[in-house]
């Protein structure tokens, strides 16, 4: 039992020190942080369903276009 709890708490502070970063690079925002913590904690539940990776790649890299475009970056999903 004390592997398994130990185990938990390195991912849990893996997951933390990933947030921190991504939320240092501005790639994620407070109200993100909060999302994650209350899905880890069980307060919000997530359904699985299967999805069209291609499909949902390429509409997340047209979203992202604008906000890309204007720091001249650019991105390409094949």
């Amino acid at each position: 039992m004390k592997v398994l709890l130990e185990k938990f708490l390195e991912k849990q502070e893996h997951v933390a020190r990933l947030l921190q970063e991504a939320r240092l690079a501005g790639s994620i925002g407070h109200e993100d942080i909060l999302d994650v913590t209350r899905i880890a904690s069980g307060k919000i539940s997530l359904n699985r369903v299967r999805i069209d990776l291609a499909s949902f790649l390429r509409e997340a890299a047209q979203s992202l276009q604008p906000s890309l475009s204007a720091r001249e970056i650019a991105l390409e999903v094949r």
